[in-house]
């Protein structure tokens, strides 16, 4: 799933496996059951004329399944599941939950996998919430970013000139959740202070893209672009206009 194709990215799919909750589902044999309970890691079941509850494991059981059968257009008899890591007394209500989640679509959403190439280009930056509109005045050209990304470059290299704030960015593709962010490390000058730090970006559509330079700008969107030079600053005019909030808003990121 997700491979890439022509240059753009392509489908995955992601599973809202909360949507189950309070659902009546069905075995291979029309033996009902219902889904009573959902968690980060576990879809819990009860047999329609039963007590007991059984929990599938979502990353060892359910997910490997729903990886081989979504595309795959066709469902497995329950047995088959044993291959895929399902303990045998589950494979019924592990066959029921990937009905509903591979042939009735429920839960089930694609998401489009990317990679450092859908970032490369020029980027104009539209808008930066914790920045007053005297600081974006204060710029001689309009706020914007240059990424670029290639077979030399092992992530993504690139320079920003927002207000009166310019710089350096280098950073690399990570996964989150099974969301995909470009984080980065950033090192330039903010007015005549020399400053550095950590960032993040993620690419909404094909000509969008927010993220965050933390602690120092905050978050910003972007779009695909070239911007106009404006010849905006005048002498002497250093008000910054900023709304500071706490840093690292947004993704977490963690050291190492």
């Amino acid at each position: 799933m997700g491979q890439r194709q022509g240059g753009k990215p392509t489908p995955s799919v992601r599973i809202d496996w909360a949507v189950l909750d309070g659902l009546t589902l069905q075995t291979t044999t029309g033996a009902k059951f219902k889904v009573v309970r959902v968690t980060a890691t576990y879809v819990t079941v009860r047999p329609e004329k039963g007590h007991r509850d059984y929990a599938l494991s979502i990353a060892r059981e359910l997910e490997p399944a729903v990886a081989v059968f979504s595309e795959a257009k066709r469902l497995p008899i329950p047995s088959d599941l044993r291959l895929l890591g399902v303990r045998p007394i589950l494979t019924s209500y592990a066959w029921g939950i990937l009905k509903a989640v591979v042939v009735d679509r429920i839960g089930l959403r694609t998401v489009r996998r990317v990679t450092l190439r859908d970032f490369a280009g020029v980027w104009k930056i539209t808008g930066m919430s914790e920045m007053g509109s005297e600081y974006w005045e204060d710029g001689e050209s309009e706020p914007a970013m240059t990424i670029r990304s290639g077979s030399s470059l092992a992530g993504v290299s690139g320079e920003y000139d927002i207000g009166l704030s310019s710089g350096s960015i280098d950073g690399d593709l990570r996964e989150f959740g099974g969301e995909q962010v470009v984080i980065f490390g950033f090192e330039g000058m903010d007015e005549m202070d020399q400053v550095s730090g950590r960032g993040w970006m993620r690419w909404a559509d094909q000509d969008t893209l927010e993220g965050e330079f933390m602690g120092v700008l905050g978050p910003f969107t972007a779009v695909r672009g070239r911007p106009a030079t404006t010849s905006k600053r005048s002498p002497g005019r250093r008000s910054r206009g900023l709304k500071r909030s706490a840093p690292g808003r947004g993704i977490k990121l963690f050291s190492g």
